[in-house]
């Protein structure tokens, strides 16, 4: 039954966008609709996307996309993709870590659309990265570096994008596209913020013409900032730079150089929290942990116009290396990790071809190869110096696909699209790993003392993998009026396999073994609908969406906490939602926004080992309904500047963030994970001088400091004598959080 009522709403919800569209096709005139993209001063303005490789608005994208400026995002201080991305309906952002608190060199693992979560490797004990679900992308790279300054748009696409964007694109796209250099034009903006916890936030970027044909853009960033809970634990600190040459010789050719370097330092630790009651988290004293990482890129953008068709080639190198100590507890136990990733190469390339004019047929085609190779090595003990794991990988990873999509022009307002792609990865896994027999065991020693070491190796055939796929999408669109459209879909995702080494449980005690994931197919069906009203002034986007997710993969723990042991599972799991933009702007200098997310997750036909550890069959982390509402009012000052006053508020629903087995949710220990409904607001004041070249911004996030629990887990661990006992862990959201902002363009 209440598979039946969630469906027969998000229905509705579609159904009323629908006749609403159809009912301002029937009142509307022509000539409104044709003036539409010239919006007045009180109406609202186009957006230009290239979500689909092609330059377009967003409303005449036929896609759930949605759009924040760099402007929009300069004024309120939002840099991080979490905070870029907190109001986008559908989407869960988080810093993308790896095991434990240590840096990726994968961003899209911190992400999450329409409940398409990212798979952990197996037993968590893995520094190399899992292929994510959600692409992310930067100028047009594939993992991109540099993308939290001198930002000019952020387009994120949610559902499967397998047809363009490939393997990665399985719940969707998160594109962040950078200032380019201007022509002829000299000049640039710096930006200097400060707030609480020690926030100190340069960026800048400067703009210089050579001649009539080149220009340079060059763009720094640094950032800095203590811990919430630790002064040391958790503080940041970031230099970032890029440097992007234009060549453009003619409005038919132009070539992009640019170089890109990102080095992070992280510092986890100094605290380490338990939740003594299921909403309470005390925090204890831990050692404070460093890691540094870097990034380095080089890539080119080529754009040459051949009269019928455009050619576009994208090539990339890209560089990440990371030295970290790492630091958790886990109950009494304390581990620490060495980790180190001396090597780790991407190279990527892109060419595609596009048709030019305006024919009944529009297409575009294109090859994409990937070449990853990482070296690294992951050392895991306890505080008395009792060996947990230690591992020494390396992995080759190969990628090439072929795509084509063609957009057939039934008619001036009916359009039909489809698109092919075939893919395939091939993996080399080269891995030592080694184990205690002897962990989570109390011997003559001590805890898990003497160490027995054991170790598995992973070579040769056994290390390598190849799979081939093939991924389409089918869309059928239609204009109800120049300005209200409405589109049906079909689209495919796709996540190769993978095998690497964990550790599983039997008499001898935690024996490594090879762990295999198999490959992963999502197949989603959309209806949506882009709607423009009341004279431009209101725009209303919403969506109804069913995905059936095949084969998807989590690695399940077996063992208690302080002796664990991992075994993976395929698990089919179907989400069904809807969402809803709405932006509103009845006068010049009002503008009122919302946005609305809602989502079912289930997992189906679960297997008998993960219905006797799990007691959830919903996809843990995912919040079922998420509410955004934002008001913006301007006033015009006497000397000609204005002063902008923005409120926003971000409403979720509760969720269980951890795994509870049979067994504890017999005990009632499900309030430990469950993350309560919480309302989080956040205010922005922004003064801009008449010239509009020097502006200073206020914020406020988290208004009310609501300390919210946002992680927690339960473990079953065992005394010396053989007693069971829970622990529990937890970690609270970011606090209220002050800043200001000082922003010159010259």
């Amino acid at each position: 039954m209440n598979k039946i009522r969630i469906g027969r709403t998000a229905f509705s919800l579609a159904a009323c966008t629908a006749a609403m569209a159809y009912g301002a096709a029937q009142g509307q005139n022509q000539a409104q609709g044709q003036s539409a993209t010239a919006a007045p001063a009180a109406g609202l303005q186009e957006v230009v996307v290239t979500a689909e490789r092609r330059k377009s608005t967003a409303q005449k994208t036929a896609a759930s996309i949605s759009v924040r400026t760099g402007q929009a995002l300069q004024k309120s201080g939002q840099y991080s993709l979490a905070q870029i991305l907190q109001d986008v309906p559908g989407i869960t952002a988080a810093p993308s870590n790896g095991n434990v608190n240590d840096g990726s060199d994968t961003v899209g693992t911190g992400l999450t659309i329409r409940g398409v979560i990212y798979n952990a490797g197996a037993g968590g004990l893995q520094i190399v990265s899992q292929v994510p679900t959600t692409a992310v992308y930067t100028d047009g790279v594939y993992e991109g570096a540099g993308s939290a300054y001198d930002i000019a748009r952020v387009e994120v696409l949610r559902g499967p994008q397998g047809t363009l964007y490939g393997r990665s694109a399985t719940a969707g796209v998160v594109a962040t596209y950078t200032n380019d250099p201007v022509l002829g034009k000299l000049g640039g903006d710096e930006t200097i913020e400060l707030g609480n916890y020690g926030v100190l936030h340069y960026t800048g970027a400067l703009n210089v013409p050579v001649g009539d044909e080149l220009a340079l853009r060059i763009s720094g960033n640094h950032y800095e900032r203590r811990g919430y809970y630790s002064a040391s634990g958790g503080a940041l600190s970031n230099n970032d730079y890029r440097a992007k040459l234009l060549y453009k010789p003619s409005e038919d050719f132009s070539a992009l150089l640019a170089t890109a370097g990102d080095y992070n330092v992280a510092h986890s630790g100094g605290s380490s929290g338990s939740l003594t009651s299921p909403n309470t988290v005390i925090y204890s004293p831990l050692s404070v942990g460093t890691t540094h990482d870097h990034f380095r890129q080089y890539w080119a953008n080529i754009e040459w116009n051949l009269g019928p068709v455009t050619l576009t080639y994208l090539p990339a190198v890209r560089s990440w290396n990371q030295s970290a100590t790492v630091y958790a507890a886990n109950g009494p136990i304390t581990f620490g990790q060495a980790e180190h990733t001396p090597y780790d190469q991407f190279l990527t390339q892109e060419l595609r071809l596009a048709s030019n004019g305006n024919s009944r047929v529009t297409w575009q085609a294109g090859f994409f190869g990937y070449d990853n190779q990482i070296k690294d090595t992951n050392l895991i003990a306890l505080s008395d110096g009792a060996l947990v794991a230690d591992v020494v990988a390396k992995r080759a990873t190969q990628d090439a696909g072929l795509f084509g999509e063609a957009t057939y022009h039934i008619r001036d307002d009916w359009r039909l699209t489809a698109g092919l792609r075939l893919d395939y990865t091939g993996v080399s896994t080269d891995e030592s790993y080694t184990s205690n027999l002897n962990l989570g065991v109390f011997g003559p020693e001590g805890f898990s003392l003497p160490t027995v070491p054991v170790t598995a190796t992973l070579s040769g055939d056994a290390g390598s993998r190849d799979y081939r796929n093939i991924t389409y999408r089918a869309r059928l669109e239609h204009d109800l009026t120049p300005v209200n459209l409405l589109y049906a879909q079909v689209s495919t995702g796709y996540l190769p396999g993978n095998v690497e080494v964990g550790t599983i449980s039997s008499p001898r005690g935690n024996v490594p073994v090879p762990l295999s994931f198999s490959e992963e197919n999502l197949t989603a069906w959309e209806i949506g609908s882009k709607n423009r009203f009341l004279g431009n002034t209101l725009q209303l986007d919403g969506d109804v969406y069913f995905n059936d997710y095949r084969g998807y993969q989590d690695t399940l723990q077996t063992g208690a906490s302080d002796n664990p042991t991992f075994v993976v599972l395929g698990i089919p799991a179907r989400m069904i939602g809807t969402e809803l933009e709405a932006e509103y702007r009845p006068t010049a200098k009002d503008n009122l926004g919302m946005t609305l997310g809602y989502i079912d997750t289930k997992f189906y036909n679960v297997p008998a080992l993960y219905a006797e550890y799990v007691a959830q069959r919903q996809i843990l982390g995912i919040s079922p309904f998420t509410l955004s509402a934002s008001y913006e009012h301007d006033f015009n000052l006497a000397d000609g500047s204005t002063l902008s006053v923005k409120s926003d508020a971000d409403y979720f629903s509760s969720f269980d963030s951890g795994a509870l087995t049979p067994a504890t949710a017999a005990a009632g220990k499900d309030a430990y994970v469950r993350v309560n409904s919480q309302i989080l607001g956040n205010l922005s004041v922004t003064w801009a001088s008449a010239s509009g070249r020097y502006s200073v911004s206020g914020y406020i996030r988290n208004l009310a400091d609501n300390r919210y629990k946002n992680t927690g887990g339960i473990s079953l661990n065992y005394t010396a004598t053989g007693e069971a006992q829970y622990s529990t862990t937890g970690r609270q959201y970011d606090p209220r959080t002050v800043g200001i902002l000082e922003h010159i363009a010259f």
